[in-house]
């Protein structure tokens, strides 16, 4: 079975998403070349947010087509069901550091996805943390974070 691997780039800047783009087009070339002889067989599909990491910057807008983005390449027909175990469907969501505009989705997505694990703002924050050291959400995105937050909360009671 053909693993599916969906890369997510959260950018603004067009140098970063064309290089981001022939990267995984190169890879793409070399996949397709591989002997299949018990190796993995993989195809990867690239999605790109634009989102620029200002605290002007409007996550809260973004955050519908990032989450459904992000239940598209793990196969979540119900973004209630449980963390993907699939290890057949990867998903990997990426910036230029690595810090603001990728963690914030992630976050996002645990908070909105998996609400019984994180509950939040906090809590998801403490989880990336927890993988990704380095992350820090702006400001206006940790403000938007927490008013997505609230609105969670109210669409739960």
């Amino acid at each position: 079975e053909k693993a599916l691997i969906t890369v997510i780039s959260v950018l603004s800047n067009e140098n970063l998403i064309r290089f981001a783009r022939d990267a995984l087009e190169k890879q793409r070339i070399q996949n397709a070349a591989m002997p299949r002889d018990g190796g993995l067989d993989f195809e990867i599909n690239h999605v790109v947010i634009p989102l620029k990491d200002t605290v002007q910057s409007d996550l809260l807008s973004t955050l519908p087509g990032a989450l459904e983005a992000m239940d598209n390449a793990l196969g979540q027909d119900d973004p209630g069901d449980a963390i993907s175990n699939n290890p057949q469907r990867i998903c990997l969501v990426h910036c230029a550091r690595g810090a603001s505009r990728s963690v914030s989705i992630v976050m996002a997505y645990l908070m909105s996805r998996h609400s019984n694990r994180f509950k939040t703002f906090e809590e998801a924050l403490q989880h990336v943390r927890s993988v990704r050291p380095q992350a820090t959400p702006n400001i206006g995105f940790a403000l938007a974070l927490r008013q997505f937050e609230r609105q969670l909360n109210q669409e739960n009671t």
